[in-house]
């Protein structure tokens, strides 16, 4: 004779009622720094955090951040597929971004804190070294800048 269980409870009951379990999807990190970069970065916002206090907002205006990126095409992973049962006390998920294709392209904006000063495109062949940023700056940010001023 077989017994009959009193209370029949599904895994997912046990898992979000019972152990406080919730699925949390990863969320993207390009990359990690460093340690050194972390520190690198630390003494540079320092830096700029002296100079802000001396100079007041002066400063904020004259500063002109170039921002880069590499865009490049990749596999889409939908958000559900990177879905993990985990404790509430437990770290966020991370996802690394998969395995990229050899299509980008890179894009290179200037902006202050009146906005957008200057983007631009490049392809995958141009080279972006040395001589490519003084190029930049010279041919493009600087008369880029004296018509915005």
């Amino acid at each position: 004779m077989m017994a009959t269980v009193p209370h029949v409870t599904s895994v997912l009951n046990i898992l979000h009622d019972i152990l406080g379990y919730r699925k949390i999807a990863a969320h993207w990190v390009p990359r990690t720094p460093s340690e050194v970069q972390k520190w690198q970065r630390y003494a540079i916002a320092q830096d700029l955090l002296n100079r802000y206090q001396r100079e007041g907002d002066d400063f904020l205006g004259r500063i002109v951040p170039l921002d880069e990126t590499w865009a490049r095409s990749y596999e889409l992973h939908l958000k559900p597929q990177s879905n993990e049962w985990k404790h509430p006390g437990s770290p966020l998920p991370k996802k690394v971004r998969p395995t990229q294709s050899n299509v980008k392209a890179m894009f290179i904006v200037a902006y202050d804190t009146d906005g957008v000063i200057l983007h631009q495109t490049l392809s995958q062949r141009q080279r972006v070294n040395a001589a490519y940023y003084c190029s930049f700056l010279g041919n493009h940010l600087c008369p880029a800048l004296r018509r915005k001023r």
